[in-house]
């Protein structure tokens, strides 16, 4: 009987073949190379143990002494010692310090028992074939072996037609691949296309899927949770920490998972430890937010619920090998057939590592390392391999991305032993592997019958790619460049609502606050995700900072009125500490932290009362009232809304008064951004106050809280001829160079001049508006803004590329955003 050596994954085609060309009558043996050779079922995974407990007779000193530890490099040893065996070669060199390191590694285990040791007796050899494809130079020897004793080449055709293309890049290559078969008719079943790397398997696919064309991977990686799963919890058992429990959790119980991260990443020392917020309730404080107290009381509760119905999760054993697959297959209730083969290889893998689990480190590198190749049971319309499975089993075969880099595919030893290390030994050369491997891949594309060789002339990012030169020495032509069109359009995105959304979204409530309004104008699109969509924003922590800082100056007014800027330094730590008492409760553990944040916070207070002393000796005006909060009634259309908000501080006098409004970083109070809807806030509370009060506005201002960043000579050095080396003190000031920063910032309207006897010390804008103008242009502005509003507008457009840095939406926005003129609300109205 004949027998014919054909690799397992192609044995299926093979029968096809065969059983077309006999009329489904075949008297053929189909074996692969390896199972017609060796008379062995190996266990790798063993003889890897074995090689890992040699690491003890190996000496320290050598370099390699902690690799005996690494799967890689056993793995890397272990093929050598193949190819070795094969050639039944023995000696090594041994001139350098490396090759002796390697040497020595090598005589310790070469004597463990592999399949090379385990060759069958090869009887009548004339009677084998050996399908023509491109073999590896592991496969080399036995190839010529058995030609040289009678064997004969599987060749049923010659070459008959051949083309040769180039396109763009690899998905015009693929279309070029599909309109092949589609234009010349060509049976799917008789079509083998070869690829070269797994992204252009994907492409593929992908466009044979939309010219509906069927299609057969004859090899596929299972690409399956599971194998996460066990390496996982195997690397929570053997290294046992917050950080591989998390990503265990993660994967294997995601319910729960979100609840844990938030509360170990704020409480890692709780892990495996008692529990403490079941006891607290919430207390008003300016740092830790009720939703955020609140989230985190709930997902302790729920960790601790999860804790006793999980137990045995913090339990489990490297030997607990079943109660783990009881969990993993609890996750996957609807199993596919993958699914049982990724469970069966595992499974192999334990139960050779059983017998070694003492030392488990390299049973974690098999699970993580664990690749799963299922040759397919059943092949319908194109088969697509790669190109070391080209062969002429189908009449057409087609091979992709054949340009320098990929084709031949010649394969060169890298790494640990590499080609300069395997020349000093007797393997063959490197000469004599490569007429090998360049002979088997030429003959193998001479006997296809019907070939087609394409690549792209770049990748998707532009790298040019450079025609084989074997393939046009081979076949004398160069590849001819097809250019295939698309019909493309770019349309530019708008995004917005319909306008009885936009009335259900935005003005379902009637109240409004007078950042909502700036934040439309200062980007529509992140309104409509905090104010439409009400997604949660979380606090900057700069904002956290000004809301403290705000916090102390209005306990320190309230209680001292303008004398707060005399308080001594312990008042004012007392105040600081009293803003952390809850946090302290909270995070009990934080105790450093917050004495740092004290001290910080101390000379930041300190620094601004001595700067705000200036202003407030030169300000003659009394503090009337802090937090004030404003209900400021408008109509609009058909609807009655009310501006809601807090004025930080208003001083008066009988006559007048002012409004001051506290900001964590310095912003100025600019005519264009006012009429832009960008700064409406002080103009509210100002217009406000003046209707409720009946008092007479003499200015609105911002009171910047930051400390800037300010360069200061401390020293200078001179060098005059007489006296060289002389080192003279500066004569700039820090202090008079941070209040040169105007950290007060405004408007002054009619009357201000009468309280302020240094104007210098307050940054005032040059033509100012009368606030009677002030007030008509404020009409304007805002029923502008509600109009936009209510049309349904919700573009991503700003006026400041930097108004993005800070936003919290700006990883959903994408590049939705366009930077836009600013709109003037004013010109628009006079337009």
């Amino acid at each position: 009987m004949k027998t014919i050596l054909v690799p397992a994954n192609l044995h299926l085609p093979m029968y096809q073949k065969l059983l077309k060309e006999n009329q489904n009558q075949i008297d053929v043996q189909i074996i692969s190379l390896n199972s017609f050779i060796y008379d062995l079922k190996e266990k790798q995974y063993q003889i890897l143990y074995q090689y890992q407990l040699r690491k003890d007779i190996i000496s320290k000193s050598n370099t390699y002494y902690e690799s005996m530890n690494d799967l890689t490099f056993l793995k890397s040893c272990l093929s050598f010692i193949r190819w070795c065996k094969l050639y039944d070669i023995h000696k090594f060199p041994k001139d350098t310090k490396k090759e002796q390191d390697l040497n020595e590694i090598i005589q310790v285990l070469y004597p463990i028992d592999t399949k090379e040791n385990h060759i069958k007796k090869i009887e009548d050899i004339s009677s084998i074939q050996i399908l023509r494809k491109p073999y590896s130079d592991m496969e080399m020897i036995w190839i010529q072996y058995l030609l040289e004793h009678g064997a004969s080449y599987y060749d049923t055709s010659i070459n008959q037609h051949f083309e040769y293309h180039t396109c763009a890049n690899s998905r015009k290559e693929a279309e070029l691949i599909c309109l092949e078969i589609l234009e010349h008719d060509l049976y799917a079943n008789d079509c083998f296309v070869c690829t070269n790397n797994e992204s252009q398997n994907q492409v593929l696919a992908q466009m044979m899927d939309q010219y509906h064309i069927p299609y057969t991977f004859l090899n596929t990686s299972i690409y399956s949770s599971i194998v996460q799963d066990f390496y996982m919890i195997f690397d929570w058992i053997l290294n046992p920490s917050l950080t591989t429990f998390l990503s265990m959790i993660q994967l294997v119980f995601p319910a729960i998972y979100n609840d844990m991260n938030l509360y170990y990443t704020n409480f890692p020392e709780n892990f495996k430890n008692e529990f403490h917020m079941k006891d607290l309730d919430y207390e008003f404080n300016n740092i830790i937010d009720e939703y955020d107290f609140n989230r985190l009381k709930k997902a302790e509760q729920r960790i601790i619920e999860w804790n006793e119905e999980h137990q045995e999760v913090y339990d489990w054993t490297i030997y607990d090998f079943t109660s783990i697959c009881q969990c993993i297959q609890d996750r996957h209730p609807f199993y596919q057939q993958e699914d049982v083969n990724i469970y069966k290889a595992i499974q192999e893998v334990y139960r050779q590592s059983l017998p070694y689990l003492n030392q488990p480190s390299l049973f974690l590198q098999f699970i993580e390392t664990m690749e799963v190749q299922q040759t397919s049971s059943e092949i319908k319309g194109v088969l697509i391999g790669s190109l070391k499975d080209c062969n002429a089993i189908r009449s057409h075969v087609f091979i992709m991305g054949a340009h320098t880099k990929n084709f031949p595919g010649i394969q060169i030893h890298t790494n640990l032993f590499d080609e300069d290390y395997i020349r000093h030994t007797a393997l063959p050369s490197l000469q004599e592997r490569l007429a090998f491997q360049l002979d088997e891949m030429k003959n193998t594309l001479l006997s296809i019958e019907n070939l087609y060789i394409s690549y792209a002339q770049s990748d998707y990012e532009g790298k040019n790619y450079e025609p084989s030169p074997e393939i046009e020495d081979w076949f004398h032509k160069k590849a001819e460049f097809v250019n295939l069109k698309e019909s493309s359009v770019n349309e530019k995105m708008k995004m917005e609502i319909h306008p009885q959304q936009a009335n259900q979204l935005f003005f379902k409530n009637t109240r409004f606050s007078v950042s909502r309004l700036e934040s439309f104008a200062r980007c529509p699109f992140s309104h409509y995700l905090k104010y439409g969509l009400n997604l949660r924003v979380p606090t900057l922590d700069i904002a956290m900072k000004g809301t403290i800082l705000h916090s102390i100056l209005e306990t320190l007014t309230k209680k001292y009125q303008k004398e707060y800027v005399h308080v001594d330094e312990k008042e004012i730590e007392m105040v600081i500490s009293h803003e952390f008492d809850f946090y302290r409760k909270v995070y009990p553990n934080q105790s450093r932290w917050i004495h740092e944040q004290i001290l910080e916070y101390k000379e930041k207070v300190i620094l601004i009362l001595k700067q705000l002393s200036y202003f407030e000796e030169k300000w003659h005006m009394n503090i009337k009232d802090e937090e004030y909060h404003i209900q400021k009634e408008i109509e609009f259309e058909d609807m009655k809304l009310t501006f809601t908000g807090y004025i930080d501080r208003i001083d008066s006098s009988n006559t007048s008064f002012c409004i001051f409004d506290y900001k964590s970083s310095k912003k100025e109070l600019k005519q264009d951004n006012f009429q832009a809807g960008l700064s409406l806030q002080l103009l509210t509370y100002t217009i406000y106050i003046e209707e409720q009060e009946h008092l007479h506005p003499t200015g609105c201002f911002y009171v910047s809280l930051s400390s800037p960043c300010i360069t200061d000579s401390a020293l200078k050095v001179s060098y005059p001829r007489s006296k060289p080396g002389i080192v003279e003190e500066s004569k700039l000031n820090c202090f008079t160079e941070f209040t040169n920063q105007k950290f007060i910032n405004g408007w002054a309207f009619d009357g201000f001049d009468n309280y302020m006897d240094d104007n210098s010390l307050v940054g005032i804008r040059k033509n100012t508006p009368s606030f009677s103008e002030c007030k008509e242009q404020w009409n304007t502005v805002i029923n502008g803004l509600l109009t936009d509003m209510k049309k349904g507008n919700i573009q991503s457009q700003i006026s400041d590329q930097s108004a993005c840095s800070l936003c919290s939406f700006r990883r959903v926005c994408r590049n939705n955003r366009q930077i836009v003129a600013q709109v003037s609300y004013i010109d628009q109205e006079e337009e």
